[in-house]
Protein backbone atom coordinates (compact mmCIF):
# COMPACT_ATOMS: atom_id res chain seq x y z
CA UNK A 1 0.00 0.00 0.00
CA UNK A 2 2.69 2.55 0.92
CA UNK A 3 4.69 1.72 -2.26
CA UNK A 4 1.26 2.36 -4.32
CA UNK A 5 1.04 5.51 -2.61
CA UNK A 6 4.56 6.73 -3.55
CA UNK A 7 6.00 5.94 -0.07
CA UNK A 8 9.29 4.89 -0.54
CA UNK A 9 10.93 3.45 2.91
CA UNK A 10 14.95 3.20 4.03
CA UNK A 11 15.11 -0.13 5.15
CA UNK A 12 18.51 0.42 6.77
CA UNK A 13 16.66 3.16 9.45
CA UNK A 14 13.24 1.58 9.22
CA UNK A 15 10.87 -1.55 9.17
CA UNK A 16 8.98 -1.53 5.48
CA UNK A 17 5.54 -3.29 6.65
CA UNK A 18 4.86 -3.74 2.87
CA UNK A 19 7.39 -6.81 3.08
CA UNK A 20 7.43 -9.42 6.22
CA UNK A 21 11.09 -9.42 7.01
CA UNK A 22 11.38 -12.92 9.53
CA UNK A 23 14.02 -11.28 11.18
CA UNK A 24 11.79 -8.75 12.43
CA UNK A 25 9.33 -10.72 13.63
CA UNK A 26 8.76 -12.29 16.93
CA UNK A 27 10.58 -15.20 18.12
CA UNK A 28 7.56 -17.68 17.90
CA UNK A 29 6.26 -16.25 14.57
CA UNK A 30 10.01 -16.65 12.73
CA UNK A 31 9.37 -20.32 13.65
CA UNK A 32 5.85 -20.51 11.84
CA UNK A 33 7.53 -18.76 8.78
CA UNK A 34 10.04 -21.90 8.42
CA UNK A 35 8.01 -24.77 9.93
CA UNK A 36 5.23 -24.31 7.13
CA UNK A 37 7.66 -25.52 5.00
CA UNK A 38 10.20 -27.54 6.88
CA UNK A 39 7.95 -29.51 9.64
CA UNK A 40 5.85 -32.32 7.87
CA UNK A 41 3.90 -34.92 9.39
CA UNK A 42 0.35 -35.50 9.38
CA UNK A 43 -1.35 -32.24 8.96
CA UNK A 44 -5.23 -31.29 10.30
CA UNK A 45 -6.35 -28.25 8.81
CA UNK A 46 -8.29 -26.05 11.29
CA UNK A 47 -12.61 -25.33 10.75
CA UNK A 48 -13.09 -23.33 7.52
CA UNK A 49 -9.29 -23.07 6.59
CA UNK A 50 -7.15 -23.45 3.29
CA UNK A 51 -3.20 -24.68 3.29
CA UNK A 52 -2.96 -21.60 1.33
CA UNK A 53 -4.46 -19.30 4.31
CA UNK A 54 -1.29 -18.80 6.09
CA UNK A 55 0.96 -15.79 5.75
CA UNK A 56 4.01 -14.95 7.05
CA UNK A 57 3.54 -13.01 9.93
CA UNK A 58 0.39 -15.11 11.10
CA UNK A 59 0.29 -17.68 13.98
CA UNK A 60 0.83 -21.07 11.92
CA UNK A 61 -1.66 -23.11 14.85
CA UNK A 62 -4.14 -20.64 14.44
CA UNK A 63 -5.08 -22.47 10.57
CA UNK A 64 -3.00 -25.71 11.09
CA UNK A 65 -2.19 -28.63 13.54
CA UNK A 66 1.09 -30.62 12.57
CA UNK A 67 1.10 -33.98 14.19
CA UNK A 68 4.07 -36.76 14.74
CA UNK A 69 4.03 -39.97 16.51
CA UNK A 70 6.02 -40.26 19.44
CA UNK A 71 7.93 -43.59 20.46
CA UNK A 72 9.48 -43.80 24.56
CA UNK A 73 13.00 -44.05 23.52
CA UNK A 74 13.21 -43.75 20.11
CA UNK A 75 15.27 -40.89 18.43
CA UNK A 76 14.24 -41.52 15.12
CA UNK A 77 12.84 -38.39 12.62
CA UNK A 78 11.18 -38.04 9.23
CA UNK A 79 12.95 -35.99 6.45
CA UNK A 80 11.28 -32.19 7.15
CA UNK A 81 11.35 -31.97 10.88
CA UNK A 82 14.18 -29.64 11.18
CA UNK A 83 11.78 -27.21 13.37
CA UNK A 84 10.72 -30.28 15.39
CA UNK A 85 14.00 -31.45 15.96
CA UNK A 86 15.54 -28.36 17.08
CA UNK A 87 13.11 -27.83 19.89
CA UNK A 88 14.29 -31.05 21.53
CA UNK A 89 18.21 -29.55 21.77
CA UNK A 90 19.16 -27.95 24.96
CA UNK A 91 20.59 -25.52 22.85
CA UNK A 92 17.18 -24.31 21.93
CA UNK A 93 15.42 -24.49 25.13
CA UNK A 94 18.52 -22.71 26.94
CA UNK A 95 18.34 -19.92 24.54
CA UNK A 96 16.09 -17.69 22.23
CA UNK A 97 17.50 -19.16 18.93
CA UNK A 98 15.66 -19.46 15.61
CA UNK A 99 16.26 -21.14 12.67
CA UNK A 100 17.66 -17.73 11.34
CA UNK A 101 20.25 -17.63 13.82
CA UNK A 102 22.59 -20.35 12.05
CA UNK A 103 20.58 -20.32 8.66
CA UNK A 104 20.73 -16.92 6.14
CA UNK A 105 17.77 -17.91 3.96
CA UNK A 106 19.32 -15.87 0.67
CA UNK A 107 22.18 -18.55 0.63
CA UNK A 108 22.75 -22.12 0.19
CA UNK A 109 24.08 -24.24 2.81
CA UNK A 110 26.08 -25.92 0.49
CA UNK A 111 27.95 -22.85 -0.58
CA UNK A 112 29.19 -22.27 3.29
CA UNK A 113 32.22 -23.31 4.32
CA UNK A 114 31.72 -25.41 7.71
CA UNK A 115 33.85 -22.71 9.87
CA UNK A 116 30.68 -20.64 9.06
CA UNK A 117 28.50 -22.79 11.18
CA UNK A 118 31.58 -23.69 13.71
CA UNK A 119 31.63 -19.95 14.18
CA UNK A 120 27.48 -19.81 15.41
CA UNK A 121 28.06 -22.70 17.42
CA UNK A 122 31.35 -20.71 18.98
CA UNK A 123 28.86 -17.20 19.73
CA UNK A 124 27.64 -18.94 22.64
CA UNK A 125 30.37 -22.08 22.99
CA UNK A 126 33.79 -21.25 23.97
CA UNK A 127 34.97 -24.53 24.63
CA UNK A 128 34.52 -28.80 23.67
CA UNK A 129 34.70 -31.40 25.72
CA UNK A 130 36.87 -33.12 22.74
CA UNK A 131 39.86 -31.50 22.77
CA UNK A 132 40.89 -32.78 19.49
CA UNK A 133 38.35 -31.56 17.52
CA UNK A 134 37.60 -28.05 17.76
CA UNK A 135 36.39 -27.94 13.95
CA UNK A 136 33.36 -29.02 12.21
CA UNK A 137 30.97 -28.77 15.13
CA UNK A 138 28.48 -29.96 13.23
CA UNK A 139 29.49 -33.66 12.15
CA UNK A 140 29.75 -34.52 15.83
CA UNK A 141 26.77 -32.66 17.59
CA UNK A 142 24.17 -32.52 14.21
CA UNK A 143 25.71 -35.88 12.13
CA UNK A 144 23.91 -36.73 8.92
CA UNK A 145 21.33 -39.13 9.82
CA UNK A 146 18.79 -41.89 7.77
CA UNK A 147 15.41 -40.54 8.06
CA UNK A 148 12.50 -42.53 8.68
CA UNK A 149 10.07 -41.60 6.05
CA UNK A 150 12.32 -41.79 3.25
CA UNK A 151 14.56 -44.46 2.64
CA UNK A 152 18.44 -44.31 1.24
CA UNK A 153 18.43 -40.82 1.82
CA UNK A 154 21.04 -39.21 4.48
CA UNK A 155 20.21 -35.62 6.41
CA UNK A 156 21.25 -32.96 8.97
CA UNK A 157 19.74 -34.01 11.90
CA UNK A 158 18.50 -30.83 13.82
CA UNK A 159 18.56 -32.15 17.28
CA UNK A 160 21.93 -30.19 18.44
CA UNK A 161 23.37 -32.89 21.41
CA UNK A 162 26.22 -34.57 22.83
CA UNK A 163 26.82 -38.22 21.07
CA UNK A 164 25.29 -40.85 22.74
CA UNK A 165 27.15 -44.73 22.22
CA UNK A 166 25.27 -46.01 19.30
CA UNK A 167 24.51 -49.09 20.75
CA UNK A 168 22.19 -47.11 23.42
CA UNK A 169 20.81 -45.89 19.90
CA UNK A 170 19.98 -49.24 18.83
CA UNK A 171 18.47 -50.70 21.84
CA UNK A 172 15.76 -47.69 22.18
CA UNK A 173 14.44 -48.23 18.75
CA UNK A 174 14.19 -52.03 19.59
CA UNK A 175 11.78 -51.30 22.51
CA UNK A 176 9.72 -48.83 21.25
CA UNK A 177 6.58 -48.36 22.95
CA UNK A 178 3.77 -45.65 21.16
CA UNK A 179 3.27 -42.75 23.24
CA UNK A 180 0.34 -41.26 20.85
CA UNK A 181 0.51 -38.34 17.87
CA UNK A 182 1.65 -35.02 19.28
CA UNK A 183 0.98 -31.50 17.76
CA UNK A 184 4.85 -30.20 17.03
CA UNK A 185 3.14 -26.68 16.66
CA UNK A 186 0.52 -26.45 19.04
CA UNK A 187 0.17 -27.37 22.46
CA UNK A 188 -3.50 -27.09 22.81
CA UNK A 189 -5.17 -28.45 20.28
CA UNK A 190 -8.84 -29.99 20.27
CA UNK A 191 -10.01 -33.55 20.52
CA UNK A 192 -11.82 -32.82 17.33
CA UNK A 193 -7.94 -31.98 15.59
CA UNK A 194 -6.47 -35.26 17.64
CA UNK A 195 -9.20 -37.23 16.17
CA UNK A 196 -8.68 -36.28 12.58
CA UNK A 197 -5.27 -36.26 13.55
CA UNK A 198 -5.19 -40.26 14.03
CA UNK A 199 -7.70 -40.84 11.71
CA UNK A 200 -5.95 -39.30 8.61
CA UNK A 201 -2.42 -41.16 10.22
CA UNK A 202 -4.52 -44.43 9.86
CA UNK A 203 -5.92 -43.88 6.18
CA UNK A 204 -2.56 -42.36 4.38
CA UNK A 205 0.24 -43.74 6.41
CA UNK A 206 0.23 -47.06 8.83
CA UNK A 207 -3.43 -48.38 9.23
CA UNK A 208 -2.94 -50.08 12.93
CA UNK A 209 -5.74 -50.32 15.30
CA UNK A 210 -4.73 -48.46 17.89
CA UNK A 211 -5.12 -44.95 15.83
CA UNK A 212 -9.03 -45.90 15.45
CA UNK A 213 -9.26 -46.35 19.08
CA UNK A 214 -7.59 -42.80 19.64
CA UNK A 215 -9.85 -41.43 17.09
CA UNK A 216 -13.24 -42.62 19.12
CA UNK A 217 -11.75 -41.70 22.26
CA UNK A 218 -11.21 -38.42 21.11
CA UNK A 219 -14.36 -38.17 19.05
CA UNK A 220 -16.50 -39.55 21.90
CA UNK A 221 -14.65 -36.00 23.77
CA UNK A 222 -15.56 -33.74 20.41
CA UNK A 223 -18.89 -31.87 19.99
CA UNK A 224 -21.65 -33.91 18.06
CA UNK A 225 -22.20 -31.26 15.91
CA UNK A 226 -18.42 -30.76 14.78
CA UNK A 227 -17.52 -34.57 14.17
CA UNK A 228 -20.27 -36.11 11.91
CA UNK A 229 -18.22 -36.56 8.68
CA UNK A 230 -15.13 -37.99 10.66
CA UNK A 231 -17.96 -40.32 12.57
CA UNK A 232 -18.31 -41.38 8.88
CA UNK A 233 -14.98 -41.92 8.49
CA UNK A 234 -13.52 -44.08 11.38
CA UNK A 235 -16.63 -46.52 10.76
CA UNK A 236 -15.92 -46.38 6.55
CA UNK A 237 -12.34 -47.05 7.72
CA UNK A 238 -13.66 -50.26 10.38
CA UNK A 239 -15.68 -51.25 7.67
CA UNK A 240 -18.47 -51.50 9.93
CA UNK A 241 -20.87 -50.34 6.89
CA UNK A 242 -24.00 -51.18 9.31
CA UNK A 243 -22.33 -49.38 11.88
CA UNK A 244 -21.90 -46.51 9.32
CA UNK A 245 -25.36 -46.70 8.02
CA UNK A 246 -26.90 -46.67 11.55
CA UNK A 247 -24.69 -43.48 12.78
CA UNK A 248 -26.02 -41.85 9.14
CA UNK A 249 -29.81 -42.48 10.17
CA UNK A 250 -29.31 -40.54 13.48
CA UNK A 251 -27.89 -37.36 12.05
CA UNK A 252 -30.20 -34.22 11.84
CA UNK A 253 -29.22 -32.32 8.58
CA UNK A 254 -29.15 -29.11 10.25
CA UNK A 255 -25.80 -29.99 10.79
CA UNK A 256 -24.34 -30.48 7.39
CA UNK A 257 -23.98 -26.56 7.37
CA UNK A 258 -21.10 -26.45 8.95
CA UNK A 259 -19.50 -28.15 6.90
CA UNK A 260 -17.52 -27.33 3.34
CA UNK A 261 -18.86 -28.92 0.39
CA UNK A 262 -15.33 -31.03 -0.05
CA UNK A 263 -15.80 -32.60 3.25
CA UNK A 264 -19.45 -33.25 3.02
CA UNK A 265 -19.25 -34.73 -0.70
CA UNK A 266 -16.42 -36.79 0.72
CA UNK A 267 -18.96 -38.30 3.67
CA UNK A 268 -21.90 -38.94 1.44
CA UNK A 269 -19.38 -40.99 -0.98
CA UNK A 270 -18.48 -43.15 1.93
CA UNK A 271 -21.88 -43.39 2.88
CA UNK A 272 -23.29 -44.16 -0.02
CA UNK A 273 -20.48 -46.69 -0.68
CA UNK A 274 -21.72 -48.15 2.66
CA UNK A 275 -25.26 -48.96 1.03
CA UNK A 276 -24.06 -50.14 -2.10
CA UNK A 277 -22.18 -52.92 -0.33
CA UNK A 278 -25.20 -53.84 1.36
CA UNK A 279 -27.53 -53.87 -1.28
CA UNK A 280 -29.57 -50.72 -0.90
CA UNK A 281 -28.90 -49.66 -4.46
CA UNK A 282 -31.44 -47.04 -4.98
CA UNK A 283 -30.15 -45.49 -1.63
CA UNK A 284 -26.71 -45.39 -2.98
CA UNK A 285 -26.97 -43.95 -5.81
CA UNK A 286 -29.11 -40.77 -4.36
CA UNK A 287 -26.13 -40.24 -2.58
CA UNK A 288 -23.71 -40.40 -4.88
CA UNK A 289 -25.46 -38.20 -6.80
CA UNK A 290 -24.99 -35.93 -3.94
CA UNK A 291 -21.60 -36.57 -3.10
CA UNK A 292 -21.33 -36.04 -6.84
CA UNK A 293 -23.31 -32.30 -6.87
CA UNK A 294 -21.41 -31.17 -4.25
CA UNK A 295 -17.83 -31.57 -6.10
CA UNK A 296 -18.37 -31.74 -9.60
CA UNK A 297 -14.59 -31.66 -10.81
CA UNK A 298 -13.80 -34.98 -8.60
CA UNK A 299 -13.58 -37.95 -10.13
CA UNK A 300 -13.41 -40.58 -7.84
CA UNK A 301 -16.42 -40.33 -6.86
CA UNK A 302 -18.16 -40.34 -10.46
CA UNK A 303 -16.07 -43.78 -11.16
CA UNK A 304 -17.07 -45.34 -7.91
CA UNK A 305 -21.29 -44.47 -9.53
CA UNK A 306 -19.77 -45.95 -13.15
CA UNK A 307 -19.29 -48.82 -10.81
CA UNK A 308 -22.76 -49.33 -9.03
CA UNK A 309 -24.34 -48.75 -12.57
CA UNK A 310 -22.11 -51.41 -14.19
CA UNK A 311 -22.96 -53.91 -11.06
CA UNK A 312 -26.75 -52.97 -11.67
CA UNK A 313 -26.40 -53.74 -15.44
CA UNK A 314 -27.47 -49.84 -16.10
CA UNK A 315 -24.93 -49.48 -18.92
CA UNK A 316 -26.60 -46.49 -20.17
CA UNK A 317 -26.11 -44.54 -17.33
CA UNK A 318 -22.53 -45.60 -17.00
CA UNK A 319 -21.98 -44.49 -20.20
CA UNK A 320 -23.26 -41.10 -20.04
CA UNK A 321 -21.03 -40.80 -16.82
CA UNK A 322 -17.64 -42.25 -18.77
CA UNK A 323 -18.34 -39.53 -21.63
CA UNK A 324 -18.58 -36.65 -18.94
CA UNK A 325 -15.42 -37.83 -17.37
CA UNK A 326 -14.17 -37.75 -20.32
CA UNK A 327 -14.67 -34.21 -21.07
CA UNK A 328 -13.67 -33.44 -17.46
CA UNK A 329 -10.24 -35.13 -17.78
CA UNK A 330 -8.97 -37.09 -20.98
CA UNK A 331 -6.03 -38.39 -18.64
CA UNK A 332 -7.22 -40.51 -16.17
CA UNK A 333 -6.47 -43.76 -16.86
CA UNK A 334 -9.23 -45.21 -14.76
CA UNK A 335 -11.64 -43.44 -16.82
CA UNK A 336 -10.48 -45.47 -20.09
CA UNK A 337 -10.14 -48.71 -17.86
CA UNK A 338 -13.79 -48.68 -17.20
CA UNK A 339 -15.14 -47.80 -20.55
CA UNK A 340 -13.04 -50.95 -21.88
CA UNK A 341 -14.82 -52.82 -19.34
CA UNK A 342 -18.21 -51.39 -20.38
CA UNK A 343 -17.80 -52.05 -24.08
CA UNK A 344 -16.39 -55.76 -22.79
CA UNK A 345 -19.55 -56.00 -21.30
CA UNK A 346 -21.44 -54.60 -24.64
CA UNK A 347 -19.42 -56.88 -26.82
CA UNK A 348 -18.44 -53.37 -28.42
CA UNK A 349 -14.55 -55.25 -28.80
CA UNK A 350 -13.03 -52.64 -31.51
CA UNK A 351 -14.12 -49.91 -28.74
CA UNK A 352 -12.67 -51.82 -25.94
CA UNK A 353 -9.33 -52.93 -27.46
CA UNK A 354 -8.74 -48.88 -27.75
CA UNK A 355 -9.86 -47.58 -24.81
CA UNK A 356 -7.82 -50.28 -22.61
CA UNK A 357 -4.51 -49.51 -25.08
CA UNK A 358 -4.88 -45.70 -24.33
CA UNK A 359 -5.09 -46.63 -20.68
CA UNK A 360 -1.70 -48.65 -21.00
CA UNK A 361 -0.27 -45.42 -22.86
CA UNK A 362 -0.72 -43.56 -20.11
CA UNK A 363 0.76 -46.17 -17.23
CA UNK A 364 2.19 -49.04 -18.81
CA UNK A 365 2.25 -50.74 -15.46
CA UNK A 366 -1.13 -50.55 -15.18
CA UNK A 367 -2.08 -54.44 -14.11
CA UNK A 368 -5.99 -54.16 -14.27
CA UNK A 369 -6.03 -52.72 -17.83
CA UNK A 370 -3.98 -55.87 -18.80
CA UNK A 371 -6.57 -57.63 -17.16
CA UNK A 372 -9.25 -56.19 -18.83
CA UNK A 373 -7.14 -56.93 -22.24
CA UNK A 374 -6.79 -60.91 -21.16
CA UNK A 375 -10.63 -60.88 -20.70
CA UNK A 376 -11.26 -58.96 -24.30
CA UNK A 377 -8.80 -61.91 -25.84
CA UNK A 378 -10.71 -64.80 -23.86
CA UNK A 379 -13.87 -63.40 -25.29
CA UNK A 380 -12.79 -63.13 -28.81
CA UNK A 381 -10.65 -66.58 -28.38
CA UNK A 382 -7.28 -65.21 -29.00
CA UNK A 383 -6.24 -67.13 -26.67
CA UNK A 384 -2.23 -66.63 -27.82
CA UNK A 385 -3.02 -62.85 -26.78
CA UNK A 386 -4.64 -63.64 -24.07
CA UNK A 387 -1.41 -65.53 -22.47
CA UNK A 388 1.07 -62.76 -23.62
CA UNK A 389 -1.23 -60.00 -21.71
CA UNK A 390 -0.80 -62.67 -19.01
CA UNK A 391 3.05 -62.38 -19.62
CA UNK A 392 3.16 -58.68 -19.45
CA UNK A 393 1.65 -58.41 -15.74
CA UNK A 394 3.99 -61.07 -14.37
CA UNK A 395 6.72 -59.15 -16.02
CA UNK A 396 5.42 -56.11 -14.03
CA UNK A 397 4.38 -58.57 -10.97
CA UNK A 398 5.89 -62.00 -10.70
CA UNK A 399 4.19 -63.16 -8.21
CA UNK A 400 0.79 -62.29 -9.04
CA UNK A 401 -1.61 -65.36 -8.14
CA UNK A 402 -4.70 -64.66 -10.36
CA UNK A 403 -1.98 -64.17 -13.72
CA UNK A 404 -0.40 -67.25 -12.51
CA UNK A 405 -3.42 -69.41 -12.08
CA UNK A 406 -5.00 -68.07 -15.34
CA UNK A 407 -1.60 -68.93 -16.91
CA UNK A 408 -2.03 -72.20 -15.98
CA UNK A 409 -5.35 -72.81 -17.04
CA UNK A 410 -4.93 -71.12 -20.54
CA UNK A 411 -1.63 -73.91 -21.33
Amino acid sequence: MQKSQGIIVDTSKHIDYSIVNPSKLPYDLQFDVCQRCHLQGTAVLHANKDFEDFKPGMYLNDFIDIYLPKYKGDNGFIMASHVERLKESNCFKNSEMTCISCHNPHKSVKSLSANYFDKKCMDCHKTCDDDKNLSDCASCHMPNSSSLDIPHVSITDHKISIPKDENDFEDSISKRDFLGLFSINNNNPTSLSKAMAYLKRYESFESRSIYLDSALFYLESSGFDNSFPYYIQYYYLQEDYFGLINFYLTVDSSTYDSFSNDILSLAFSRIADAYSRNGMVEEAIRLFDKSITLSPLIIDYQLKLVALYVNIKSYDDAKKLLDNLLSLNSFRKEVYLNMGYLNILQEDYTNAETNLDIAINLDPDYIMAYENLVLLNIKKNNLFLARKNLDFILRIDPNNVKAKLMLKQLN
